[in-house]
């Protein structure tokens, strides 16, 4: 199959162009000779400020907005010109999948079906997946109720937080004791049942993860392993520098 010659001339919107990872698509569908229009809220947004899209769109696309995001990108995909739509980030692809019915009458929607993304984007079901698999993982307290006594009762502190669905590391945090973690849920009115509570993995240890993109028959497209070699913030962020690994134990 020529992929080049099927993906030739085909429009493809990408979405959330403030995102870093935007850019790398984009010049991955130019090389297959697709024009690429993508989405920004300002032009500020490094896609805004780049050279690889052919077209680029001011409009709604902020998660601090997530309604009117929703709304202007179905009205976006309604208007019929464009033939792909992607998304390179949760937030987009959580949109299109709880909208995929809909909007894959005027294109084809780069997403999982609802189902599969929201369990696939709750922290702790993919736990409890690793967990029932023998995959290593993090220690996690799952079905919690929402109490700091609970929590101490069941885990070693020091331990971290997180929004069971959120994009990134937002809602992170690390409490190294049972006060901390009080003095922030009461100042935040913090419910922790909607939380992933789990053991903290050092920060400074060797994070190694890995990705596999899957096409729709369920082959295996392609594979890497990396190591994080820095977070942002550094005290529980987001991986903001990744280096590829050669495993041969893990070929």
């Amino acid at each position: 199959m020529d992929v080049k010659k099927i993906a030739k001339d085909k429009r493809v919107l990408v979405l959330e162009g403030y995102c870093k990872q935007s850019l790398p698509y984009i010049r991955g569908f130019r090389d297959l000779g697709c024009e690429v229009t993508v989405l920004c809220k300002t032009k500020l947004d490094c896609c805004y400020a780049s050279r690889l899209p052919h077209h680029k769109i001011l409009g709604v696309c902020d998660f601090d907005k997530p309604k009117e995001s929703e709304q202007y990108i179905i009205k976006l995909i309604e208007s019929g010109n464009y033939d792909i739509v992607f998304p390179p980030f949760e937030f987009s692809a959580r949109i299109l999948s709880h909208n995929k019915g809909h909007l894959s009458k005027f294109a084809t929607i780069i997403a999982n079906e609802p189902d599969i993304f929201d369990r696939a984007n709750d922290k702790e079901e993919v736990m409890k997946v690793c967990t029932e698999n023998n995959l290593p993982c993090p220690k996690t307290l799952f079905n919690i109720a929402s109490t700091v006594d609970v929590i101490a009762s069941g885990i070693v502190f020091p331990i971290i937080i997180k929004p069971k669905s959120m994009f990134g590391a937002r809602g992170f945090h690390i409490f190294h004791n049972a006060s901390e973690l009080k003095e922030y849920v009461d100042a935040n009115a913090i419910d922790l049942s909607t939380y992933v509570v789990q053991e903290c993995i050092p920060i400074d240890s060797e994070v190694m993860a890995g990705n596999v993109y899957i096409d729709r028959n369920g082959e295996v497209k392609s594979s890497f392993l990396y190591v994080c070699k820095h977070l942002y913030p550094e005290d529980g962020g987001t991986s903001t520098m990744n280096v590829l690994i050669d495993r041969q134990d893990c070929h």
